[in-house]
Formats: C-alpha cells, sequence, structure tokens
C-alpha cells in the first residue's frame, strides 16, 4: 500500500472512532497529554504488541521499530492518531490501542516480501541515513544491513523504502537479491513508482507565469519531487534557467523564479518559515535548477 492509501485508510479508521460509542473499558488508559510522553506511550505499547522487537523514538510522534526477523527498521508516524487524541481525550485509550493493534501486524508479517512495485525514493537528510546505520550497528554488522541511499545534492540523501500494508521501511543490499535488481537500479524503480505517484507538475507553469511563489504541501513523499530534476527542467527554460526550488520538510516543495536577489529573498523566507512550522524540517537550502543538475545557492 503506498503512503496515500495508507493514509487514508487511517484517516477513515480515525473518522470511525470518533463516531462510535466504546462500550468496553479503554485498554490503554489515559494517554498523555504531552507530544514526548505520549511518544514515550506509544512506544511501550508497541513494544508490548511485539515481542522481542527492539522500539525507539526517533522524533516527536515517530517510532523505529525492528521487528524480530526484519533486518531493517519499520517507521511509525503518531501524528494522526495523536491529533485525534487532542480532540477526544475520552476515547484516546481506546483509539491508540486499536491503533497499535491495527499497525502491528505488518512488521512480523513475512508474507511481506520486497516487491518491484511497492519501491519508494524519499529525500531525506545525511543525519537520517546516520541514523539508519546506527540502529543497523544494533545488530551483527554485514554489509548485507547497509540501507539503499545515495547522496542527492548538499546533505540531502534519497534513500529506498519498500512501502507495502500499513507500514514503509528501508531496504537493505539483503533485499536487492530477492528483488534482483542491482542498487542503482532499485533507486531507479523507487524514484519512478514515487515520481508516478506524485503525479504531473503542470500547474508550476502557471505559477511561475504570474510570478508568484510556489508552495505544495503533501505527504511523507511530497519532497521526493526534488527528484524529478527532468520534469522541472521545462519549467527552467521557460524562465530563461532562473528556476528556484527547495524542500524545507519531507512534505513541503517551495518554488519560485529567482530572477533577482529580492525574488531569491523572498523565496527563502518562505522556506524559513515553512521549516520553523514543520513538525521534521528537512532542508534550508535553495537549490538552482541547472542542465547538470541542482546547484544550492550560498546561504
Amino acid at each position: 500500500m503506498d503512503s496515500r492509501r495508507l493514509q487514508s485508510a487511517i484517516a477513515a479508521f480515525l473518522f470511525a472512532l470518533a463516531a462510535a460509542t466504546f462500550g468496553s473499558p479503554a485498554l490503554a488508559a489515559d494517554p498523555p497529554a504531552n507530544v514526548n510522553d505520549f511518544t514515550t506511550f506509544a512506544s511501550k505499547m508497541v513494544a508490548q504488541t511485539i515481542p522481542n522487537a527492539s522500539v525507539s523514538v526517533s522524533g516527536p510522534l515517530r517510532l523505529s521499530v525492528l521487528a524480530p526477523g526484519r533486518t531493517a527498521p519499520s517507521e511509525i508516524s503518531l501524528n494522526r492518531i495523536w491529533a485525534f487524541c487532542k480532540k477526544n481525550r475520552t476515547q484516546c485509550g481506546d483509539a491508540l490501542t486499536d491503533f497499535v493493534r491495527t499497525i502491528s501486524p505488518s512488521m512480523i508479517d513475512e508474507s511481506d516480501a520486497p516487491a518491484r512495485a511497492n519501491l519508494r525514493a524519499a529525500v531525506r537528510p545525511v543525519g537520517y541515513v546516520e541514523q539508519l546505520r546506527a540502529a543497523l550497528k544494533q545488530k551483527p554488522t554485514t554489509a548485507l544491513e547497509e540501507p539503499i541511499a545515495a547522496p542527492l545534492v548538499a546533505d540531502l540523501w534519497v534513500i529506498c523504502l519498500l512501502d507495502s500494508s500499513r507500514t514503509a521501511r528501508t531496504i537493505q543490499y539483503a533485499d536487492l537479491t530477492k528483488l534482483g535488481v542491482s542498487k542503482d537500479e532499485a533507486i531507479a524503480i523507487a524514484t519512478a513508482n514515487t515520481l508516478k505517484i506524485l503525479g504531473s507538475m503542470t500547474f508550476v507553469a502557471q505559477t511561475l507565469k504570474k510570478g508568484s511563489i510556489g508552495y505544495l504541501p503533501g505527504d511523507y513523499y511530497e519532497s521526493s519531487r526534488l527528484l524529478a530534476h527532468q520534469q522541472w527542467g521545462k519549467y527552467a527554460k521557460a524562465i530563461k534557467g532562473q528556476l528556484i526550488v527547495a524542500v524545507p520538510a519531507n512534505n513541503i516543495v517551495i518554488y519560485g523564479n529567482g530572477v533577482d536577489a529580492d525574488a531569491i529573498g523572498a523565496i527563502r523566507r518562505m522556506v524559513r518559515e515553512a521549516a520553523l512550522g514543520a513538525e521534521r524540517p528537512l532542508s534550508l537550502d535553495l537549490f538552482k535548477w541547472t542542465p547538470e543538475g541542482w546547484k544550492p545557492l550560498p546561504r
């Protein structure tokens, strides 16, 4: 299941919870009302649900779960269940319990084998890749346990994920054998799959024509539009090569015509504001399109 479908499914699940009347006592009574405490509370619930799993907090409302038999950790986002709990405190315990029970089976289901159609490409900072490597080093380390990732531009990397069932996990060299592809082929397939899901960017031309700054909010993969270098190229040519693109957060892309210092300054201010308000900031860099690739502008 891709990320967009996953979000829709969880949204429907939470909506149903909001409309339901719970007749049984809460199985997870009184989860904390503080974000960090709530995240820790949820991590303990997941650890209880998946025996012998290594569960850690990777950020606010973000968990990393390495289940037995898996070579890579899976990431769990608690954003939606947290939003539900803020509005429905009396039902939060039951909702969190059902949420954990819903997502946990996919973490221990060995039938969730890697498939090319489920490969996705995510743009993440180098620190994220280093954290993945550190998590894998908790196990006996071999070359087969390295995440499939490659430098993109500045301190950003492209990382290959397997997005299926109810969660997404990174893939490693061990998965390449099952997929029958090389590292470069896996990244290329993941990129093509992701850009297809994100869809066309025909609206970009109209925004640039008006001289406006474009703002694209989306999901976990929105920043992967930075991988669409060829698509961005035709819009860059239309404004004489002055296209500026930024990814201040995982789910935000900002773009505009960097025709002069004032225009670049306006884009930079918008990027900083977006990053400041983001749950998971990604990069403050501005990238100029060139035929050879993205070129970071001096900060």
